[in-house]
C-alpha cells in the first residue's frame, strides 16, 4: 500500500497548519489562478493571461473539467491581448484538453 500511496486520490498530507487534501488544494489553486487573472486583467493583461494559463495547466493536471472550461473561456475572452508565446502555450494546453476528452470518450464507448 505504501508503494502506491502517491497515486491514491484524496489522500491527506500533513502541513504546518494541519492536514489537507492534495486534490482539493490543487483544485482551489487552479480556480485561484483564473480568478487572479480576471482581477489583474485591467492592470496587466500579459500577467493576467499567464495566470489563466497556469490555472488551465493545473486544471489539466487534476482533470478538473469545470476549471478547464473556465480557463479556456477566459483565454478566448482575452485572446486579443495575448502574446504570441501565450497563444502557443494555450494551443498546447488546449490540445491536452482535447486529448483528455478523446480518451474519456474512448472509455465511455468501450474502446479502451
Amino acid at each position: 500500500m505504501e508503494r502506491f500511496s502517491e497515486y491514491i486520490p484524496f489522500q491527506e498530507r500533513k502541513g504546518e497548519h494541519g492536514q489537507y487534501n492534495t486534490s482539493i488544494v490543487t483544485e482551489k489553486s487552479a480556480q485561484f489562478f483564473s480568478d487572479l487573472g480576471v482581477y489583474q486583467f485591467r492592470k496587466n493583461p500579459e500577467i493576467a493571461i499567464n495566470h489563466i494559463l497556469e490555472g488551465l495547466r493545473l486544471s489539466i493536471s487534476i482533470n478538473s473539467v469545470k476549471n478547464m472550461i473556465n480557463c479556456l473561456t477566459l483565454f478566448e475572452k482575452y485572446r486579443e491581448w495575448a502574446s504570441v508565446e501565450a497563444k502557443k502555450r494555450y494551443k498546447n494546453l488546449s490540445s491536452e484538453v482535447n486529448q483528455l476528452n478523446a480518451e474519456k470518450n474512448m472509455v465511455i464507448l468501450g474502446y479502451k
